[in-house]
């Protein structure tokens, strides 16, 4: 549970955000922007990709690490505009299958993230305690 409650919390956020920024985007009377807001999450989530092909040798550039978090914050905020575009307009099937394929996906990720940070700090733990011998980069 204590890995998993910051990606709960971070999911919770994402959530809250999209409904406080529907919210006042309705009442500002400017919901017209959630329309733009469709292509660029996806623009962003697409950009976000860059992490996954540089582990997978597809691309050269860039400095995983940095691309991880990269693909991070893009990934958050594209979901984010992503789903203010969704608005509260589900009045068919696709839309609420689409915003649970969404939250599926950006929930995976956010546990893998979590997950990875307890796997780096146990092995950083088990190499300062000897435990374990030739790790250099964490």
């Amino acid at each position: 549970m204590r890995q998993v409650l910051p990606a709960a919390l971070l999911l919770l956020g994402l959530l809250l955000a999209a409904v406080a920024l529907d919210t006042l985007l309705h009442a500002a009377g400017w919901s017209a922007i959630g329309v733009w807001l469709g292509p660029v999450g996806t623009l962003l989530i697409l950009l976000s990709l860059a992490y996954s092909l540089r582990k997978r040798k597809l691309i050269a550039q860039g400095a995983p690490a940095q691309l991880l978090k990269l693909h991070e914050s893009l990934s958050w905020i594209g979901t984010l505009a992503v789903l203010v575009h969704g608005g509260r307009h589900f009045s068919a099937l696709l839309p609420w299958l689409a915003l649970f394929a969404m939250l599926v996906v950006a929930t995976s990720g956010m546990i893998g993230a979590e997950l990875l940070k307890q796997a780096q700090k146990r092995i950083a733990e088990l190499v300062r305690d000897g435990a374990i011998e030739g790790i250099t980069d964490l």
